[in-house]
Protein backbone atom coordinates (compact mmCIF):
# COMPACT_ATOMS: atom_id res chain seq x y z
CA UNK A 1 0.00 0.00 0.00
CA UNK A 2 1.64 3.21 -1.21
CA UNK A 3 0.76 6.56 0.32
CA UNK A 4 -0.52 9.55 -1.61
CA UNK A 5 0.22 13.05 -0.38
CA UNK A 6 -1.54 16.37 0.14
CA UNK A 7 0.79 19.38 0.24
CA UNK A 8 -0.15 21.93 2.88
CA UNK A 9 1.63 25.26 3.51
CA UNK A 10 4.02 23.82 6.12
CA UNK A 11 4.03 20.05 5.57
CA UNK A 12 2.96 17.09 3.47
CA UNK A 13 0.27 14.79 4.86
CA UNK A 14 0.11 11.19 3.67
CA UNK A 15 -3.05 9.20 3.11
CA UNK A 16 -4.09 5.84 1.71
CA UNK A 17 -7.29 5.11 -0.17
CA UNK A 18 -9.23 2.18 -1.52
CA UNK A 19 -10.29 1.65 -5.13
CA UNK A 20 -14.01 2.18 -4.46
CA UNK A 21 -15.88 5.21 -5.73
CA UNK A 22 -18.92 5.15 -3.44
CA UNK A 23 -19.54 7.23 -0.31
CA UNK A 24 -16.38 8.17 1.58
CA UNK A 25 -15.42 6.79 4.99
CA UNK A 26 -12.48 8.42 6.80
CA UNK A 27 -10.24 6.38 9.12
CA UNK A 28 -8.13 8.26 11.71
CA UNK A 29 -5.53 6.33 13.69
CA UNK A 30 -4.62 6.72 17.36
CA UNK A 31 -1.38 7.93 18.91
CA UNK A 32 1.87 6.22 17.84
CA UNK A 33 0.18 4.56 14.86
CA UNK A 34 -0.40 5.31 11.17
CA UNK A 35 -2.92 4.99 8.39
CA UNK A 36 -1.43 1.61 7.51
CA UNK A 37 -3.30 0.29 10.54
CA UNK A 38 -6.36 0.21 8.28
CA UNK A 39 -4.76 -1.76 5.42
CA UNK A 40 -7.17 -4.69 5.85
CA UNK A 41 -10.20 -2.41 5.76
CA UNK A 42 -8.97 -0.59 2.65
CA UNK A 43 -8.42 -3.93 0.88
CA UNK A 44 -11.74 -5.42 2.02
CA UNK A 45 -14.95 -5.79 -0.03
CA UNK A 46 -16.15 -2.53 1.57
CA UNK A 47 -13.17 -0.81 -0.08
CA UNK A 48 -14.49 -1.89 -3.47
CA UNK A 49 -17.87 -0.23 -2.96
CA UNK A 50 -16.87 2.80 -0.85
CA UNK A 51 -14.03 5.31 -0.96
CA UNK A 52 -12.09 4.44 2.19
CA UNK A 53 -9.46 6.99 3.21
CA UNK A 54 -6.89 6.45 5.98
CA UNK A 55 -4.76 9.46 6.90
CA UNK A 56 -1.32 9.60 8.55
CA UNK A 57 -1.64 12.38 11.11
CA UNK A 58 1.30 14.85 11.19
CA UNK A 59 4.44 13.25 12.61
CA UNK A 60 3.10 9.73 12.02
CA UNK A 61 3.69 7.25 9.21
CA UNK A 62 4.76 8.95 5.98
CA UNK A 63 3.49 12.44 6.95
CA UNK A 64 5.88 15.26 7.75
CA UNK A 65 6.18 16.42 11.36
CA UNK A 66 3.90 19.22 12.49
CA UNK A 67 5.48 22.69 12.30
CA UNK A 68 5.26 23.20 16.08
CA UNK A 69 4.42 21.20 19.19
CA UNK A 70 1.18 23.18 19.52
CA UNK A 71 0.00 21.54 16.30
CA UNK A 72 -0.08 18.07 17.89
CA UNK A 73 -3.63 17.76 19.15
CA UNK A 74 -7.18 18.10 17.91
CA UNK A 75 -7.06 21.86 17.14
CA UNK A 76 -3.82 21.45 15.17
CA UNK A 77 -5.00 18.36 13.32
CA UNK A 78 -8.22 20.15 12.32
CA UNK A 79 -6.46 23.03 10.57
Amino acid sequence: MQPKFVSLPHQKVAYYESSGAGPAILFIHGNSSSGQTFQHQLNSPLGETHRLIAVDLPGHGASDPAPSLDDYGMPGYAT
